[in-house]
């Protein structure tokens, strides 16, 4: 081999050998960025997100959490988020589908379910909503949310009786949340249900003798 010629090939076997540590960097870069790049991209998103929630900024979380779930369909948390801010825009149908995904990936959420019950409720699907609301307390016993929500519900649709039976189990699993024991006296005070009226305008202000609601309409 002429010596012209090993110079080449030595020169090509450098030039070989340092474009495979130009590139393989490079490629290992995006290797890592592939493994661990979405998540911090994502919980970056979701800081975003919550910051412009935090500011009552709904519509302009709105893209941010649309991102995330394109990304990452298993967040429950950005589903959420997501559904709330549909709450705001009064857009109540994607905000159901939003907590339906939520639910899909976190199923033990008891708020969640209650989140569910209003976009139920808010696009007329009443069954639904009740189904949630009652699926709500089931998870948690002391989600007030759930029982006002579901009280007025069925008080809505004339149900009074069950109305009422709502309210009763919310004052005995959270016997010192007033607004609970607010709305039953005054659905008995709208059925001229007297007696009932009175006694749970009694029981309030045996708990607090300075409420200020029970005082005013004892």
């Amino acid at each position: 081999m002429k010596k012209s010629t090993k110079i080449l090939l030595l020169i090509l076997s450098i030039l070989l050998v340092f474009f495979a540590f130009l590139i393989w960097p490079g490629k290992l870069y995006k290797k890592i960025q592939d493994r661990w790049g979405p998540k911090q991209s994502t919980q970056s998103l979701q800081d975003e997100a919550s910051s412009k929630i935090a500011d009552d900024k709904y519509t302009e979380a709105v893209p941010i959490l649309e991102a995330i779930v394109k990304k990452d369909p298993k967040n429950s948390k950005a589903w959420t988020d997501l559904g709330i801010c549909y709450l705001y825009a009064k857009d109540y149908q994607r905000a159901k589908e939003a907590f339906s995904a939520a639910i899909k990936y976190d199923s033990s959420s008891s708020s969640l379910y209650n989140l569910l019950g209003n976009a139920e409720r808010d696009t007329s699907d009443l069954e639904g909503a009740k189904k949630s609301y009652q699926k709500s307390i089931d998870l948690n016993k002391a989600q007030f949310n759930a029982y006002i929500n579901l009280a007025s519900l069925l008080y809505n649709q004339a149900k009074y009786d069950e109305a009422i039976a709502v309210l009763i189990e919310g004052k005995t699993n959270i016997p010192k949340y007033m607004e609970i024991r607010y709305m039953l006296a005054s659905f008995y005070k709208n059925l001229n249900q007297t007696a009932n009226y009175n006694r749970e305008i009694k029981e309030i202000l045996a708990i607090n003798p300075d409420d200020k609601w029970a005082n005013t309409n004892k």
